[in-house]
């Protein structure tokens, strides 16, 4: 049985394609990466600023919409209640990242209870 040797020069006419993908992968961007925020540049805000203090007893309660009767028992917050601006954010909903210190945010929780109230 003979074995028959490798012919480089078999590739040779690959040649200037190979020089090509190199040329094109040297020239290519880095990954984009994200921004990172130091914890002390970001903004806070006062409950008392959008009103999330004036309603912290009403955590736990649900959010009702205007024009229902109130609940027997127990704490709940009514949509007419809401200072302007303000919205509603539900687990797992997108929510923009702009900060407005005036705004109030109302967290519901899976069953649509007020979970937190925070300011921004």
């Amino acid at each position: 049985m003979t074995c028959r040797s490798f012919a480089p020069l078999a590739f040779a006419p690959l040649a200037p394609l190979g020089g090509f993908v190199l040329l094109l992968a040297a020239c290519s961007s880095p990954p984009h990466q994200p921004p990172t925020v130091e914890a002390e540049s970001l903004p806070i805000a006062s409950p008392t600023s959008c009103g999330a203090a004036s309603l912290e007893d009403r955590i736990g309660g649900p959010l009702l919409p205007s024009g229902t009767p109130d609940p027997t028992d127990g704490p709940f917050l009514r949509l007419s209640d809401l200072p302007q601006p303000h919205r509603i954010l539900v687990p797992g909903a997108f929510a923009t990242e702009d900060f407005r210190p005036d705004r109030l945010n109302v967290h519901l929780d899976t069953l649509g209870r007020v979970a937190r109230l925070t300011c921004g």
